[in-house]
């Protein structure tokens, strides 16, 4: 994952956050990069993907949240 991609998901997050919202998903977060920077190989088995994930979860830990995802491994997000 780039800088570039850090920072953008970090200021999403935090963003969201700002404007009320307790639940973040990890799917708008890379919904929102993706329209920034297409990807046509994304997903959860991909590099990007799994690099994504992680990296939600520091965001989550540095901001105060925490990173659940359900049990079937879907539906990622922080939760305030």
């Amino acid at each position: 994952m780039t800088i570039a991609q850090k920072n953008f998901m970090k200021a999403y997050v935090e963003l969201k956050r700002s404007q009320g919202l307790t639940e973040i998903s990890r799917k708008n977060v890379a919904e929102a990069w993706l329209r920034e920077d297409a990807q046509p190989t994304y997903g959860t088995n991909t590099p990007f993907g799994r690099a994504a994930s992680v990296y939600m979860k520091e965001i989550a830990d540095e901001l105060g949240g925490k990173y659940i995802k359900d049990p079937n491994g879907k539906n990622a997000r922080i939760e305030f």
